[in-house]
């Protein structure tokens, strides 16, 4: 017979999904009274939890007689969130009610723990057609719809055979998004691409038996989708075709977009591995971990969330798959789910319009390519995330993110060139990280030492933000930043850029860093505005807690300015912004930049250790006074007798700023100034092989510092 905490926590699940309910179940002690065995496992649960808090409460001298338990369920989830009194802390239990006849209401559902139920995949995707109009919607991430797919070849998986895709009527596939690891899986060649054609080609013979087995189980789940044809990189791209395949990796974004549904491979750490529980031919049966409990003599079961460690998560190509595949069938752990626009499903749970957390968590990353304007905080965000992966081959983290920064290039005026922007190409420069120099073991073509894209490790770029520019923004797809954003400094570009295909600078294609080409037009209000922009008196209803703020804003904050393209969005100053019918521009692939600019010799440094445990120098003259610091891209660089720097931008920043360029948390950097000012510079080495500057490091020097050094002109090239 159910008790009275039993009835309590049953109850909670006739309330409608999505609803956020609260519920009084009384003092811990009198909880834990209970011997109901059918409540036993949450009242284990709130046991755990009450001896973390009653510690944490001891250690702040708090002794309270009893604690007020609730017991809450968040908007839109089925998480059991047990919370109390005196704390902020609670304990969470994600749980289902079993439907069943008693319980019609219940949307869990016990599963067969070696096998998949086959025909979820197809329930699923009729689910989604039916209850959820954002998901049926053609990609749309920019101004207008993306670029249309444009697949050469697909995967007939009933005939098992290649197809070309342009004789499709319909052009309605399912891609696959996996890891090759060391795989030795069978490729699409130009010598090949003929017998593939032939009619079960894949289905028995020699071709077959090379198929790895992930490949082999996504085309039978292709079949379960109710599907028939199957795109696959490693089958679909002619690999030795260098003029097909670079099209193909430049479209990469709109062929996972365009998909009706994405099969994501996150099992193992290679092809071979399969999807575990797919009933086939090759596929292993899973141990999946439901675990069963019974509350009022009802069951329940605990949710099965697998951790996100396999190498899918870590993979370089797999990150732009992943961000355009709207519609996905996620194989991880031991289970399989749904992921859409709209809803998340388990194989635990009934498909309901909305069940589940918010189904993508990469915020930043829709941002990125929903904001009608170009926008850095976002671009960060995505560097950073991109570098977290790895790759195996080297040179392939420009292609790898080629079809992401090709759709970004209808915001970033000028595309972007080797993985930076070319709007923002100075400020761009200014990447930091713990890296290592790539070598390439496939190609002849260099990586450049000035991209991120030329090293291995994490980036970071600190100056890559907004804030410099956006005043404040109620646009959802730039995170609804209502508060004023005040920027914390200026960067002054000084140097044109060029790049290059090969070392020689005579045909060399000029850089369009036009970021910053319409800012003194926010000083005069009588200067004709850009097409499209609006100049608007800024209106204070109170004066600021201090003025210093503003010295940095571009006409002192007198004024903001909007643009028609974004009328929710204030800006400081105007930016280029590109016309929504205009083509994007896509820079050519060249690895090598070109400019004059200054160049200076340094040999007297310290080396120390920044607050974060990374080694710089301390840049000094003869008597050891600070006038700036140098962060090497390189640890083993650290020991060098004379630093050859370049400058590369000028900057004003607020000395009390948080944040700063290398070595602003120096103790002996000078402070008693309200505004600092410097130049960013690059630590560059001549490599005498390839004849050609590399960047070493990046770094800054006080600027009446470096205009009073022994300064050389220099046209440099950086390879």
């Amino acid at each position: 017979m159910a008790c009275e905490l039993c009835n309590k926590i049953l109850e909670v699940f006739r309330i409608p999904f999505g609803d956020e309910v609260t519920t009084p179940l009384g003092p811990h002690h009198q909880i834990l009274k209970y011997t109901c065995q059918q409540c036993h496992h949450i009242r284990e649960r709130v046991y755990v939890a009450c001896c973390d808090w009653l510690n944490e409460l001891g250690s702040r001298k708090i002794y309270p007689q009893s604690l007020s338990i609730t017991l809450s369920i968040p908007r839109g989830q089925r998480d059991l969130d047990f919370s109390m009194s005196y704390s902020h802390g609670s304990t969470g239990l994600t749980v289902e009610l079993v439907r069943g006849a008693s319980t019609p209401w219940g949307s869990g559902k016990l599963v067969d723990k070696q096998w998949i139920d086959p025909g979820i995949f197809r329930t699923w995707k009729s689910a989604c057609d039916r209850l959820h109009k954002s998901c049926q919607a053609l990609p749309d991430f920019q101004y207008g719809s993306l670029a249309p797919a444009r697949p050469r070849w697909l995967i007939d998986v009933s005939n098992f055979c290649l197809v070309p895709a342009s004789t499709l009527f319909e052009l309605r596939y399912v891609a696959l998004s996996y890891v090759w690891g060391g795989t030795m899986t069978l490729q699409t060649l130009l010598s090949t691409v003929d017998k593939f054609q032939t009619r079960d080609a894949f289905g028995v013979g020699d071709y077959a038996n090379q198929i790895p087995a992930t490949i082999r189980d996504a085309m039978h789940v292709t079949s379960l989708l109710g599907e028939r044809f199957l795109w696959v990189d490693s089958l679909c791209i002619v690999q030795d075709d260098e003029a097909t395949k670079t099209d193909c990796l430049n479209n990469m974004t709109s062929i996972y977009a365009y998909a009706t549904v994405t099969i994501i491979a996150a099992q193992g750490n290679d092809a071979d591995e399969g999807l575990r529980g797919v009933k086939g031919d090759v596929s292993k049966r899973r141990q999946h971990p439901q675990e069963i409990f019974t509350v009022g003599g009802e069951k329940m079961i605990k949710r099965y969330f697998p951790p996100a460690t396999s190498a899918w998560y870590s993979r370089g190509w797999t990150y732009q798959e992943g961000v355009f595949a709207s519609r996905r069938v996620v194989f991880e752990g031991e289970s399989a789910r749904w992921q859409c626009n709209e809803a998340l499903w388990s194989e635990e749970i009934y498909p309901e319009k909305h069940a589940g957390p918010k189904p993508f968590d990469d915020e930043h990353q829709h941002h990125l390519f929903t904001a009608p304007f170009p926008n850095m905080d976002a671009y960060r965000e995505m560097i950073w995330r991109f570098t977290q992966r790895r790759l195996t081959f080297a040179e392939d983290s420009i292609f790898a993110l080629a079809g992401v920064t090709n759709v970004l290039s209808q915001t970033f005026e000028g595309g972007f060139l080797c993985g930076l922007p070319e709007l923002f190409f100075d400020s761009a420069l200014l990447w930091q990280g713990k890296v290592e120099r790539k070598t390439m073991k496939f190609t002849s073509r260099g990586i450049p030492s000035w991209s991120w894209s030329g090293w291995s490790g994490v980036v970071r770029g600190d100056l890559w933000t907004a804030r410099n520019y956006v005043k404040s923004s109620a646009n959802p797809a730039f995170g609804a930043r209502d508060s004023v954003s005040y920027p914390g400094y200026q960067l002054y570009p000084i140097l044109q850029w060029y790049s290059s295909d090969n070392i020689s600078t005579e045909e060399r294609r000029p850089i369009a860093n036009r970021a910053y080409a319409y800012r003194e037009l926010s000083f005069d209000p009588e200067k004709t505005l850009p097409h499209g922009w609006t100049r608007h008196i800024l209106e204070r209803e109170k004066p600021l807690d201090d003025e210093t703020i503003t010295l940095l804003i571009p006409g002192q904050g007198k004024y903001y300015f909007t643009h028609i393209c974004d009328p929710l969005t204030h800006f400081w100053f105007p930016i280029p912004i590109c016309e929504s019918s205009a083509e994007a521009k896509i820079p050519p692939h060249h690895s090598y930049i070109c400019c004059k600019t200054q160049m200076a010799f340094i040999s007297t440094y310290t080396r120390r250790i920044s607050q974060g445990g990374t080694p710089y120098i301390v840049l000094q003259t003869e008597s050891g006074s600070f006038i700036g610091a140098l962060h090497l891209d390189e640890e083993a660089s650290i020991n060098r007798g004379v630093y050859s720097l370049i400058s590369t931008s000028r900057c004003v920043r607020l000395n009390r700023c948080p944040i700063g360029p290398p070595g602003w948390d120096d103790k002996d950097r000078p402070r008693a100034t309200t505004l600092y000012e410097y130049y960013y510079v690059l630590w560059v080495d001549w490599d005498s092989e390839h004849s050609y500057w590399c960047r070493k490091g990046l770094g800054h020097v006080i600027r009446d510092v470096w205009e009073q050094m022994d300064l050389n002109w220099v046209d440099i090239t950086l390879g």
